[in-house]
C-alpha cells in the first residue's frame, strides 16, 4: 500500500484474515465473530512493531479504529438493516485506513459505503430483491479504494 513500509504489519493480517472473513459474508451475509477476532488479534500483534517504530502512526491506527467503529456503532444503533458484524469490521477497516491518517479513514469509509450503494443498486436493477445483502465486502474494500484514489490523484 502507499503508506510507510511499517504498515505492512497491519495490512498483511488484514488481507490474510479479512479476505476469508468477507468471503463468508458474501456467501452467507454473516461475518463470523471467531474469524474477526483472529484478524483483530493478528492486527494487534502487528501494531506492536508499528508502535515501537512510529508511535504517532500507531496512534493514528488506534484513532482510526475507534472513530470508524464508533461511527458504525451509532449507525447500527440508530438505523436498521446493518448487522453488528459490520460494526466489528469497521474497527478493522478504520485501523488499516488509519495508517494513511484522517483522510485515509474518511476516504475508506466514504468509498466503501459508495461501493455498497453501487452493489445495492445493481441488486435492484437485476431484480434480486431489496432484502439483506453482504455489505462487508464493500466496506472491506474501502481502504483499497482509498489507496488507489490517493495513488492516482498525485
Amino acid at each position: 500500500m502507499a503508506g510507510p513500509l511499517g504498515t505492512w504489519w497491519l495490512w498483511v493480517p488484514y488481507l490474510a484474515f479479512g479476505v476469508p472473513l468477507v468471503a463468508v459474508d458474501l456467501r452467507t451475509t454473516f461475518l463470523p465473530t471467531a474469524l474477526w477476532r483472529l484478524c483483530l488479534v493478528a492486527m494487534l500483534v502487528g501494531l506492536v512493531p508499528v508502535a515501537l517504530t512510529s508511535p504517532p502512526l500507531a496512534l493514528g491506527v488506534g484513532l482510526g479504529a475507534a472513530a470508524l467503529g464508533a461511527f458504525f456503532y451509532l449507525a447500527w444503533r440508530l438505523g436498521r438493516g446493518m448487522g453488528f458484524g459490520d460494526v466489528r469490521l469497521a474497527v478493522l477497516v478504520g485501523a488499516v485506513a488509519g495508517t494513511s491518517g484522517v483522510m485515509g479513514v474518511a476516504s475508506a469509509a466514504l468509498l466503501g459505503t459508495a461501493l455498497g450503494a453501487v452493489q445495492a443498486l445493481v441488486r435492484v436493477a437485476l431484480r434480486r430483491g431489496t432484502g439483506a445483502f453482504a455489505y462487508g465486502p464493500a466496506l472491506y474494500a474501502g481502504p483499497f479504494a482509498a489507496q488507489l484514489v490517493a495513488a492516482t490523484a498525485g
